[in-house]
Formats: C-alpha cells, structure tokens, sequence
C-alpha cells in the first residue's frame, strides 16, 4: 500500500492481543460496528479468522460473500464452508525478505 500511496482507514483495523478465535470474534464484531459495510477481511493468522468466518453473519454481508483470509494454513481451515482461503508461509522467505527490505 505504501508504493501505491494508500492509506488504510483507522476504522478498517482493529489489532488483536493474541492469535485466538476469540479475539478474532471481539475484533470482527468491532470491525462490523467501525465499518458496517466490509466484505473482506485479512487475518493475521487462521485462528483469528475462523472466529470472523462465523460471526461474519451478523454483518450485512455473509460468511459465503465475503472474503475472510487467514494467514497459517492451518489443517482447519479445510472443514469450514465454504473452506477458509488461508495462506502457506515458509520460514525461509523472512530472511531473504529482510535483506532485501534493507538494500
């Protein structure tokens, strides 16, 4: 977002105290309460994700509509429905990446 000069909205990020699903409850009913009409949301891990991927129907779009990614690949994420888009990382990618953030 920064080589594109975006700026994410305030009320488009709620930071969690941990990775659990319950805090990915808290903050995607506070996510839902700051911007009503969100249909997508980017977890930082599958645990924080499973929790929005269910109460996602309390907001005006479904579980089914909208676009929740968790980031772990956790095995659970297979048996939600529909499954839980989720995103595989290597350890190994974080140095090589550092490096080149720093060059």
């Amino acid at each position: 977002m920064e080589e594109l000069n975006l700026e994410a909205s305030p009320a488009l990020v709620v930071n969690s105290d941990d990775w659990s699903a319950v805090n990915g409850e808290r903050g995607m009913r506070t996510l839902l309460s700051q911007a009503p009409e969100v249909d997508a949301v980017f977890a930082s891990s599958d645990q924080i994700a499973l929790a929005p991927w269910d109460c996602a129907s309390i907001g005006p779009a479904s579980a089914a509509r909208s676009g929740i990614v968790g980031f772990d690949n956790t095995p659970e994420a297979a048996f939600f429905w529909p499954p839980l888009t989720t995103i595989y990382q290597t350890g190994r990618c974080w140095p090589y990446r550092g490096k080149n953030l720093h060059e």
